[in-house]
C-alpha cells in the first residue's frame, strides 16, 4: 500500500470495489505534503529534440534523487509541470485556505461583538426613551397643577 493511499484510506487496504478516486480532505492533503520529498520540485525534458516524448519530475531539484517519469507523449511535458508545481503550491493554498478560515472566525467573533455592544446601546436608549416619557407626563401633568416636585424628581430619576 502506498503512503498516499494509507493515508487516504485511513490505514486499511483498499478493495476492488473502493472507489478509483478519493477526495482527501485537507488534513490527509496536508499529511501527504508533509511526507513527501521537500521541494521545490522541477521538471526535466530528457529528450528536447522529441519535446514531451517523456518527462521527468525531479524531487528537490536534483537528478541523483528519486524521480516521477511521466512517458504518455501526449501530456508528458503538462503533466510533469503540473506534479512538480503541486509539490510547492498545495502545502501554500492549505495554509491560504486556513488563513482565510481563521480570517472568518476573527470577523464572526468581531460581528458577535459589536452586535452585543449594539444591543446593549439599544438597551439604553430604550432607558433613556422611558424617562424622556416619564418626565414628559409629569411635565404635562404639572401643567395642570397636580404634579408636586417630588413627582417631577422621581421621573427624572427613573
Amino acid at each position: 500500500m502506498s503512503a498516499a493511499d494509507a493515508v487516504l484510506s485511513g490505514g486499511r487496504t483498499r478493495t476492488m470495489t473502493d472507489p478509483v478516486t478519493v477526495q482527501p480532505t485537507r488534513d490527509q492533503l496536508r499529511a501527504l505534503a508533509d511526507k513527501a520529498t521537500p521541494g521545490p520540485w522541477e521538471t526535466w525534458d530528457c529528450m528536447p529534440t522529441r519535446p514531451h516524448d517523456f518527462a521527468v519530475v525531479l524531487f528537490g531539484g536534483e537528478r541523483n534523487l528519486p524521480a516521477v517519469y511521466i512517458t504518455d507523449w501526449c501530456v508528458a511535458g503538462p503533466d510533469a509541470e503540473f506534479i512538480a508545481a503541486s509539490r510547492t503550491a498545495v502545502p501554500q493554498l492549505l495554509d491560504q485556505l486556513d488563513a482565510a478560515e481563521q480570517r472568518i472566525r476573527d470577523l464572526t467573533q468581531e460581528v458577535r461583538d459589536e452586535r452585543g455592544a449594539a444591543l446593549d446601546q439599544m438597551e439604553q436608549v430604550r432607558i433613556r426613551d422611558a424617562r424622556i416619557k416619564a418626565v414628559r407626563d409629569v411635565l404635562e401633568a404639572a401643567y395642570d397643577d397636580q404634579v408636586s416636585f417630588y413627582d417631577i424628581r422621581r421621573a427624572l430619576e427613573g
